[in-house]
């Protein structure tokens, strides 16, 4: 029985999520910062939040993964901002989606 029910929350959790709030930002250069990518979006409306995850290299420093995501106070913000599909950044162009919450990690 507990078997079963493991499997189902397993099955679920690998079924992506809307997140109504947060847009994912695609195309990042290593040199776009969290704050410039705040003050670009901030036309869509107030955000929350803007993080942009970034991973090890091996001599230790860091760079971005190439994304960014951007979590608005109003749905109505994120839904403004995909509905554009775009945002000059910089020397870029970044594309704008809805953002997926990611399953956990087991």
């Amino acid at each position: 029985m507990q078997d079963r029910k493991r499997e189902e929350e397993k099955q679920e959790a690998a079924i992506p999520q809307d997140d109504p709030y947060t847009v994912k930002l695609r195309g990042l250069t290593n040199d776009i910062t969290e704050d410039d990518i705040w003050h670009a979006m901030r036309r869509f409306g107030d955000i929350m939040k803007v993080k942009i995850p970034m991973e090890e290299l091996r001599n230790g420093k860091k760079r971005s993964k190439g994304f960014a995501f951007v979590t608005f106070t109003k749905e109505d913000h994120a839904t403004k901002a995909i509905e554009e599909g775009e945002v000059p950044i910089e020397f870029a162009t970044l594309q704008i989606e809805r953002a997926l919450k990611a399953p956990p990690r087991q």
